[in-house]
């Protein structure tokens, strides 16, 4: 019997990992997931003009496959560890966005870190990483820098 495929990404992180309010998108392949929230002092999240719009635009658009001119999709039981960073960085520094499957469940109790990420992922702590808009976004959800 073949196992059902578990759509709702959320099971298990509502309530522990991220607050019960969280809000959730579905994706147009029937995943549902948590929307980004940083809230200020008066409990307003943040995201809402700015990630969240772009997030529910791109949960209505089709399904990228492994036969995308646009993103990168490689499996992680058939691409070696010693050329998964590789292969990650070379996409990313082509503006292409690197989908990595067969990694399976978010394994519950153990910390999201940046070990974690090079045990379970290949996504070294020690690759270099440009982070190109920071300032840009800071100012557009109204910080001061």
């Amino acid at each position: 019997m073949t196992a059902r495929h578990n759509y709702d990404l959320t099971v298990g992180l509502l309530g522990t990992e991220v607050p019960l309010n969280s809000p959730l998108v579905t994706w147009k392949d029937g995943h549902t997931t948590i929307l980004p929230a940083i809230y200020d002092d008066e409990k307003n999240n943040l995201c809402a003009t700015v990630d969240i719009p772009i997030i529910e635009y791109l949960a209505k658009c089709p399904e990228s496959t492994p036969h995308s001119r646009y993103v990168t999709h490689c499996s992680h039981n058939e691409v070696p560890r010693d050329i998964m960073e590789g292969l990650v960085s070379e996409s990313l520094s082509r503006n292409r966005p690197v989908v990595i499957r067969g990694t399976g469940q978010y394994p519950v109790g153990e910390e999201l870190t940046a070990d974690f990420l090079d045990k379970h992922y290949a996504i070294s702590p020690y690759r270099v990483v440009w982070i190109h808009g920071t300032v840009s976004s800071f100012t557009d959800h109204g910080a001061d820098i």
